[in-house]
């Protein structure tokens, strides 16, 4: 599943867009049985330039000061999960 939203200001201004639709966040998310009953969840997060754009667009990884922010997500997945 992919998932994306537009970035902030800041956003634009620390990955580089400053002229044209701005840079949008954008989440992979992998859900992977790895045997019965036990489940991964895990996603690799990008910072898009043009995104609308498929030829021109430009994936960044975000620097690593914003792990916290996807792990954050992922740990609220794993506790809807734990209650299911």
């Amino acid at each position: 599943m992919v998932f994306e939203k537009q970035g902030t200001t800041m956003n634009g201004l620390v990955y580089g867009d400053w002229y044209s639709g701005g840079v949008w966040e954008r989440v992979k998310v992998y859900h992977i049985e790895m045997e019965p009953g036990s489940t991964l969840v895990d996603c690799d997060a990008y910072m898009v330039q043009e995104h609308d754009d498929p030829f021109f667009q430009s994936e960044r990884k975000p620097y690593t000061t914003r792990r916290h922010v996807y792990q954050k997500l992922l740990d609220e997945v794993a506790k809807e999960l734990e209650r299911k």
